[in-house]
């Protein structure tokens, strides 16, 4: 197990902000690299270039006062776990920590990716606290078998037409959005959920924000079905 730190304004790089214990106290004291900002990334995509990348069973922690504009390189994957065609792993948890108390759960961290590359999950990966937007499609998760959990953020595509918020169209992916807002922006085509391949999603609570889609749920080309499950949405 090994724990990731990111906050605005890191220049780790390599290895320099994984560490094999967890920190504590606030984040201003937490690092004792020279220059302090060597001891954690400046953003998730940083994170999983680390000469060590996340894993299953690693925490990246984020801090809550985290909120990052830059433009996501191409083909990226920024959630990633231990994929494969049992995929049983715990996978990688992405957590927005207190700032002035870095062991303690605080929601407020959000990245923005300006480019119209997004955020996407390979492996088992739970989120918790953070807020992730795209000019582009937002949220992808690819291979099958792969489970994902995102709780306590927001997800917000763009304004291209065919924009997506939340793709699942490999097989027989799942997903659990909990207290998760998403906001679309009315573009032309625009499409909340595009779900197949025998994929399953839930979402509780949370509220559809913004100008509404142009379709809410759109089912992909596949041979095996989706199925989807939503309560206390507004």
């Amino acid at each position: 197990m090994a724990y990731y730190y990111v906050k605005d304004g890191g220049t780790a790089t390599g290895d320099t902000g994984r560490y094999t214990s967890q920190k504590t106290g606030a984040w201003s004291s937490a690092f004792t690299t020279s220059p302090v900002t060597d001891g954690y990334y400046d953003t998730l995509e940083d994170c999983y270039a680390a000469t060590t990348a996340p894993t299953d069973g690693d925490y990246v922690c984020v801090s809550h006062t985290h909120a990052k504009s830059y433009a996501v390189g191409i083909g990226n994957v920024l959630l990633d776990g231990d994929a494969g065609p049992s995929n049983t792993t715990v996978g990688v948890t992405v957590v927005s920590v207190d700032d002035s108390n870095v062991d303690q759960y605080r929601p407020g961290a959000s990245e923005y990716s300006t480019s119209a590359y997004n955020f996407r999950a390979a492996g088992n990966v739970a989120s918790y606290g953070v807020s992730y937007r795209v000019d582009g499609s937002c949220f992808v998760v690819l291979g099958d078998k792969t489970h994902v959990h995102i709780q306590d953020g927001t997800l917000q595509g763009g304004t291209s037409p065919e924009d997506i918020c939340w793709q699942q169209t490999s097989n027989s992916t799942t997903a659990r959005l909990l207290n998760v807002d998403m906001k679309t922006d009315g573009g032309t085509d625009n499409v909340l959920l595009l779900i197949s391949q025998g994929s399953h999603f839930e979402w509780f609570g949370g509220d559809l924000t913004n100008s509404p889609p142009a379709f809410f749920f759109h089912q992909s080309t596949g041979s095996s079905g989706a199925s989807i499950r939503l309560d206390g949405n507004d």
